[in-house]
């Protein structure tokens, strides 16, 4: 790492008022080259307008982007529905085509996490796969922790139970969602018939999470397996 030192006024500027003659001399070297200076200013302005200009269609563009990701789940079938064969095929084409269109937008990889579990859903393990982990390479935030546990659900669903607890096992530590993930990780073991390994874990959860939502759970498993 470079080290910089620290640059104090007497090493630097030599004179009766060293500070006073500093800024005169750089006033009249500024006075003196003026067609520099204003090259420099409007460089500098050039910058700050492309910036801004970069930063205003971005937030444009998430704004778009949000705003049609809305659209598309007013018009899904609602949770408890039983959707109709059209009504699914049509969400599916409206997320694929959400998801290229704004690939390159917060609200963007929010629609692929849709499309993943709307796949997912499909038993589509391999697109749904490519999708969960596309949004999980894009940042440790909240959707790609969603992601993450929408990818266990899809192995753990398939039968995929190593590959369940070794993605769990790595994205547990300091996730917005420890306790599902803790959960989950208890879950996959019984699962998998490991039924010690799950007793071992539902214990562990409830020592960690003793009064969550799915501490009621836990313990019916732990009774269910001693």
């Amino acid at each position: 790492m470079a080290r910089y030192k620290r640059i104090h006024v007497k090493e630097n500027i030599k004179g009766p008022d060293e500070f006073v003659s500093f800024w005169a001399r750089a006033y009249f070297w500024a006075d003196a080259n003026k067609r520099t200076v204003l090259n420099y200013a409007l460089a500098l302005t050039g910058v700050a307008l492309l910036a801004l200009g970069f930063l205003y269609r971005r937030q444009a563009a998430e704004a778009s982007a949000s705003a049609a990701l809305s659209n598309i789940l007013r018009d899904a079938p609602q949770p408890g529905a039983e959707p109709k064969p059209d009504e699914l095929a049509k969400l599916g084409e409206s997320l694929a085509d959400f998801a290229k269109k704004y690939s390159g937008t917060k609200a963007g990889r929010e629609g692929e996490l849709y499309q993943a579990n709307f796949l997912r859903d499909k038993k589509n393990l391999a697109e749904a796969e490519k999708l969960y982990l596309n949004v999980m390479a894009g940042g440790n935030d909240l959707v790609s922790q969603l992601a993450c546990l929408g990818l266990a659900s899809a192995y753990q669903n398939d039968g995929k139970f190593a590959e369940a607890a070794a993605l769990l096992d790595k994205h547990r530590a300091n996730s917005f969602f420890e306790d599902e993930i803790d959960y989950m990780y208890a879950l996959n073991f019984e699962l998998s018939n490991d039924k010690a390994g799950a007793l071992k874990e539902y214990k562990k959860y409830l020592d960690k999470h003793p009064s969550s939502r799915n501490a009621g759970a836990a313990r019916e498993a732990v009774a269910r397996l001693s």
